[in-house]
C-alpha cells in the first residue's frame, strides 16, 4: 500500500517529462515507443518466438526478467521465502527487527536447503535482493513505515515545489492509487490468486508506476497536439524545475533497482545526495521567488505558473509584493574568498588524479602532466567564469568586471596548483609513510585524508561566503566558527576509526586472502602476516580473525609432529608472531594458535553459524591427527560441542550434519554417524556428498554393494566425485576397486594430479611398481616443486633399481629446495649405494 502511495507521488514526476514528448504527438516514432512495452513482454515469454535471442550476451538478461524455476529468479524467490519466515518469527522483531547488518547472522535458522544448489552452501544471504523485505527484516515495521515516509515526503516536497499537488486531478489520482493498493494486497496476501505474496508491494508498485508511464502518452494522442497548460509557458525558474525531473527521475531508478537488487553504499549516498539536493534546490526556489524583482510565477504557485506573465512594459519598475520586505543586501564578498573555495575544488579534482596516475617510487607516465594540467586549466577557467556571472560571489565593483575575472583566475590557478603540488610532494616522496617498509595501506589513506582535509577547508570557505552575504542560519554569532572547527575535528577521528581503519584492514586482508584463496601455503607465513595486520587495525571484526584462525589451521595440515614451542596466552602469541616464527612452529602449536584465534571470532560474534563450525573443523582435525592418545576424547567432546552450537544456528545446513557424520565416522561412532547422515538426506535429498558419506558408511559397515549404490548415485548427481570414491575405497581396504574409480576420474581428466598420485600409490601398494612409475613421472610433471611427489618417484626408482634416474631426480629436486635436510640424506644414501 505505501509502495502505491510513492508510486503516485513519484510517477507524477514523469508528468513533465512525458507531457514534453521528443516527438510530435500522433507521429510514427510515438506509436513505435508504445509498441517496445508488449514487445518486452512477448520476450520474457517461455518458449516464446524470441527465445533464442535470450542467449545474446547483455541482450538475454531482458529475456529472462520473469525467471522463476532458475537462475536468478530462482534464488531471489528462495531467499523471499526464508525472509517471510525470518519476519514472521517473532512477533517484537516483526515490530523493531533484527537491525542493521544483521541478516547474515540470522537467516540461516531458515535457510531452504535448495537454496545451496544454487549458491555456496555455507554462504549466509545478507540481503533480500528487495528493500522492503531488507527493511523488514533489519528495521521492522517502525523502520518500514519510516523508509516509505523518507521517500513520500521527498517525492511530496519535489512535486509541490513543480506545482504538481494542488490539482484536483493528482489527488483523485492518489486515492485510485490507494484503493487499489488495498485491492491488490487483498488479493496477493488472501491468496486468491496465484501469485508469490512476497514481492506483492514491488509488483504493485510497478503496475501502477507502468500505469503513469503510459497515460501521458496516451493522453498526448487523444489531444491531437493541444499544449498542455501547465506547461504552455516556461517560469523564469526553468533551470530549477529541470533539475527537480532529473532528481526524481533518479531516485525513482535507485528505488526501481532496489526492488530486485542491492543497495550498496554507494548507491545509498547517491539517494542521500539527490534526496539533500531537492531540499536544496525548494529553499533556492523560495529564495529566488522572495527576491525583489521576482516574477508572480513562482514555483510554489501553481495557478500563477499556468499563466503567461504580464508583458513588461518599457521604462516600468516592478512592484515588490506586499507582505514581502526586502532583504537588505549584505557587505560585499572579499576577492579572495571565491577564489579560495574554487581552487580548493580544483584542487581536490587534479589530486584525485593524481592519486589514480601515480605511486610511490614510481615515475609519472609521459601523459599524466599534461592530463593534469588541461584540468587545472579548464576547471579554473570554466568556474571563474561561471562565478563571475553571479555578483553575489565576486561583489560589486562596478566598471571592473574584467579585472574581477581576471585576478579571480589568477587567485585559483595558483592556489589550486598549490595544493596539488603539496599533495605530490608528499606522496611521492614518502613523507607521510610510517617508519620502517612502506605501507601500500597507508599511502592510499593519505588521499583520502587530504581530501577530507581539503573539504573542510572548502566548508569553511563557503561558510565566510555565507556569512558575508547576511544568510541568517550561518550567523549565529562567534561561538559558531569554534563549535564547527571542534565538531570538524571529531568528525574526522570518528571517520578515521568507523570508516578508514576498517578499509586498511581489508586492503591487508585482501593481500592475504589472495595467497589463502590459491592455496599457496609455501607462503603461509606471509598470509598469516598480512591477516594479523588486519586484525590489529580493525580488533572488533570476527571476519579477519575467521581467516587468521583458518590460515594457522591449513599450515598446521601440513606441518610435521614438532616439540612444542609456544606457552599460554595463545592469542596474544597468535598475534605477535613474526613470519620467520611461525614457519618453525609444529602442528600442535599452530593448532593452538589457530583455536585461540577462532575462540575469539567466536566471542565476539556467538551467533555466527561459521564461528563454531570452524571450531568444530579444528578440533576435529586436532583428534584425527593429535599424537598424544590420551588427547582424543577432549578433542572429540570439544568438536562434538561446537557441531551442535553450530547445527543449533543454522538447522537447515546440510552440509554441517554431514561434517558432524564424519566426525562420529572418525570416532568410530558408526550409529550416530549414520543418524546424522540420514537427517541430512532428510534435509537435502538432492545433496551428492551425502549419498558419497552414505557409501563410506557402507563399506565400514562391510556392505560393499550398497556403497557401491551409492557412490554411483553421488556420481551421477556430481561426475566430479569420481576420485572422491576411490579414495574411500583406499580408506576401506578395497584396492581394486580404488584402482578402477582412479582410472575412471583419470579417463574424465588426464592431467587429475590427484588421481596420478593415488594411482602410483596403489600400483606401488599391491607390488605392481613398474605400473607405478608412469603415473609417478606423469604427478611429477605437473607438480615440480612438490617434494613428496618427488620423494615418491625416487622410491620408485630405488625399488626398479633405477639408481641412475633416482640420482638425477634427487639433484633436480634439491635445486629447487636446496635446505630439505631429507632430500640430503637420500641423495647421500643413493650415492653411497652408487
Amino acid at each position: 500500500l505505501a509502495a502505491l502511495l510513492l508510486a503516485g507521488l513519484l510517477g507524477a514526476s514523469f508528468l513533465v517529462v512525458f507531457n514534453l514528448p521528443p516527438v510530435r504527438p500522433g507521429s510514427p516514432g510515438q506509436y513505435r515507443g508504445l509498441l517496445g512495452k508488449p514487445l518486452l513482454a512477448v520476450y520474457n515469454l517461455t518458449h516464446g518466438p524470441l527465445e533464442p535471442l535470450k542467449n545474446v550476451p547483455y541482450l538475454g538478461r531482458l529475456g529472462n526478467l520473469l525467471e522463476t524455476e532458475g537462475g536468478t529468479g530462482k534464488v531471489r524467490l528462495l531467499i523471499w521465502e526464508g525472509a517471510t519466515k525470518l519476519i514472521q518469527a517473532e512477533p517484537q522483531r516483526t515490530l523493531v527487527g533484527y537491525g542493521p547488518e544483521t541478516m547474515f547472522l540470522v537467516y540461516p535458522r531458515f535457510y531452504p536447503p535448495d537454496l545451496a544448489h544454487y549458491e555456496a552452501r555455507n554462504a549466509s544471504p545478507d540481503r533480500s535482493h528487495n528493500e522492503v523485505m531488507d527493511e523488514l527484516v533489519t528495521t521492522g515495521l517502525l523502520g518500514y513505515l519510516a523508509y516509505w515516509l523518507v521517500y513520500c515526503a521527498v517525492a511530496f516536497g519535489a512535486l509541490k515545489i513543480l506545482g504538481l499537488t494542488g490539482a484536483l486531478g493528482f489527488w483523485r489520482a492518489m486515492a485510485l492509487g490507494l484503493v487499489a493498493g488495498l485491492l491488490v494486497a487483498a488479493l496477493l496476501y488472501t491468496q486468491v490468486l496465484p501469485l508469490a505474496a512476497t514481492p506483492a508491494i514491488p509488483l504493485a508498485f510497478f503496475a501502477l508506476l507502468l500505469g503513469y508511464w503510459l497515460w501521458p502518452g496516451v493522453k498526448a494522442v487523444a489531444s491531437e497536439g493541444e499544449p498542455n497548460p501547465l506547461f504552455s509557458v516556461i517560469p523564469a525558474e526553468a533551470g530549477i524545475r529541470l533539475l527537480l525531473v532529473g532528481l526524481m527521475a533518479a531516485m525513482v531508478a535507485h528505488f526501481i533497482e532496489i526492488q530486485f537488487g542491492i543497495a550498496i553504499a554507494a548507491t545509498r549516498t547517491y539517494f542521500w545526495l539527490y534526496a539533500g539536493m531537492v531540499i536544496a534546490l525548494g529553499a533556492m526556489a523560495k529564495n529566488l521567488a522572495s527576491r525583489p524583482g521576482a516574477p508572480p510565477g513562482d514555483l510554489f504557485t501553481s495557478k500563477e505558473t499556468c499563466s503567461p506573465p504580464s508583458p513588461k512594459v518599457k521604462g516600468t519598475v516592478r512592484k515588490q509584493p506586499k507582505g514581502m520586505p526586502a532583504k537588505p543586501a549584505g557587505p560585499a564578498v572579499p576577492r579572495w574568498l571565491p577564489a579560495v573555495a574554487l581552487s580548493l575544488v580544483v584542487g581536490a579534482v587534479l589530486t584525485t588524479m593524481l592519486f589514480d596516475f601515480s605511486w610511490p617510487g614510481q615515475q609519472l607516465p609521459a601523459l599524466v602532466p599534461w592530463l593534469l594540467g588541461t584540468a587545472w586549466l579548464t576547471l579554473s577557467l570554466g568556474g571563474t567564469f561561471a562565478m563571475g556571472s553571479d555578483p553575489t560571489r565576486l561583489g560589486h565593483y562596478p566598471g571592473e568586471a574584467q579585472s574581477r575575472i581576471i585576478v579571480t583566475l589568477a587567485q585559483v590557478l595558483a592556489l589550486a596548483l598549490f595544493w596539488t603540488v603539496v599533495f605530490a610532494w608528499l606522496r611521492l616522496n614518502n613523507a607521510i609513510m610510517p617508519a620502517g617498509e612502506i605501507n601500500t595501506a597507508w599511502a592510499g589513506s593519505f588521499f583520502y585524508l587530504w581530501v577530507f582535509f581539503l573539504f573542510l577547508l572548502i566548508a569553511l570557505s563557503l561558510y565566510l561566503q555565507e556569512s558575508h552575504v547576511g544568510l541568517p542560519f550561518t550567523n549565529q554569532g562567534r561561538l559558531s566558527l569554534p563549535v564547527y572547527s571542534l565538531l570538524a575535528v571529531a568528525g574526522g577521528l570518528v571517520a578515521i576509526n568507523t570508516n578508514l581503519l576498517p578499509v586498511l584492514a581489508d586492503i591487508q586482508f585482501k593481500r592475504g586472502f589472495e595467497l589463502y584463496r590459491t592455496g599457496t601455503w609455501e607462503r603461509g607465513p606471509e598470509t598469516i602476516r598480512a591477516m594479523q595486520q588486519a586484525v590489529r587495525l580493525a580488533p572488533s571484526q570476527d571476519y579477519f580473525y575467521v581467516f587468521l584462525g583458518g590460515s594457522y589451521l591449513e599450515m598446521a595440515r601440513r606441518a610435521p609432529n614438532l616439540p612444542n614451542a609456544l606457552r599460554p596466552p595463545y592469542l596474544e602469541a597468535a598475534l605477535a608472531l613474526r613470519p620467520e616464527q611461525v614457519a618453525q612452529l609444529g602442528r600442535e602449536d599452530l593448532l593452538r594458535c589457530g583455536a585461540a584465534v577462532l575462540t575469539q571470532a567466536a566471542n565476539i560474534n556467538p551467533i555466527y553459524t561459521d564461528n563454531m563450525a570452524n571450531l568444530a573443523r579444528l578440533y576435529s582435525f586436532w583428534m584425527e591427527t593429535t599424537a598424544n592418545t590420551a588427547d582424543k576424547p577432549e578433542k572429540f567432546a570439544l568438536a562434538e560441542e561446537y557441531y551442535r552450537r553450530a547445527t543449533a544456528l543454522s538447522p537447515q545446513a546440510a552440509h554441517l550434519y554431514n561434517e558432524w557424520a564424519q566426525l562420529y565416522r572418525a570416532a568410530g561412532r558408526l550409529d550416530d554417524a549414520r543418524a546424522k547422515l540420514e537427517l541430512s538426506l532428510r534435509l537435502d535429498p538432492s545433496f551428492s556428498l551425502t549419498y558419497l558419506l552414505m557409501g563410506d558408511w557402507y563399506l565400514a559397515q562391510g556392505q560393499a554393494d550398497k556403497a557401491k549404490e551409492s557412490f554411483a548415485r553421488a556420481v551421477a548427481m556430481t561426475p566430479a566425485l569420481q576420485g572422491e570414491v576411490g579414495r574411500y575405497y583406499l580408506r576401506n581396504g578395497f584396492y581394486q576397486e580404488a584402482i578402477d574409480e582412479y582410472q575412471r576420474a583419470l579417463g574424465r581428466d588426464a592431467n587429475s594430479f590427484d588421481a596420478l598420485s593415488a594411482l602410483s600409490y596403489l600400483y606401488d601398494l599391491t607390488g605392481r611398481p613398474a605400473q607405478a612409475l608412469p603415473y609417478a613421472q606423469q604427478a611429477a610433471r605437473l607438480a615440480p616443486t612438490d617434494s613428496v611427489t618427488r620423494k615418491n618417484l625416487i622410491a620408485l626408482y630405488q625399488k626398479l633399481n633405477m639408481l641412475d634416474q633416482a640420482i638425477a631426480e634427487a639433484r633436480a629436486a634439491l635445486k629447487i629446495a636446496p635446505n630439505d635436510q631429507g632430500l640430503q640424506a637420500l641423495l647421500a644414501s643413493l650415492l653411497e649405494k652408487k
